[in-house]
């Protein structure tokens, strides 16, 4: 599968309406909304490790933005805190600001182990 036929694919699920968001759980229900997550940001590691099809989700936008670079692992440790201070010190549109909040309200009902999806988890299952 390529990119693009990713791309296209995450996009239809959100036409079913069965497009998740791997950074907060929630469904994605507008095609204006899906953005596609690298788990290991681009600029934190190599081009051909990060550019995997394994490393490439489904995201909300507002969410993926304001996760920036962060790894996966860092994501999942301090989304709660990156969240409410997001409310406070961006200026979100009212839709944005609506599921920034609804991603802080599932924190406690969202919680997957970001070393399955890791795509470095055999490097560090190697150092352990």
């Amino acid at each position: 599968m390529t990119l693009s036929e990713l791309r296209k694919s995450y996009r239809l699920q959100v036409k079913n309406g069965n497009c998740t968001c791997i950074l907060s759980g929630l469904p994605i229900t507008n095609i204006k909304q899906l953005s596609l997550e690298h788990l290991t940001p681009i600029c934190r590691g190599e081009w051909t490790e990060t550019h995997q099809l394994e490393n490439i989700f489904p995201a909300h936008k507002i969410i993926n933005n304001i996760k920036d670079n962060l790894l996966f692992c860092e994501w999942m440790d301090f989304r709660k805190d990156i969240l409410q201070k997001s409310l406070k010190k961006y200026h979100l549109e009212k839709a944005d600001r609506k599921i920034v909040k609804a991603a802080i309200d599932n924190i406690p009902y969202y919680n997957i182990n970001p070393c399955t999806l890791c795509i470095w988890k055999n490097i560090c299952e190697l150092e352990r």
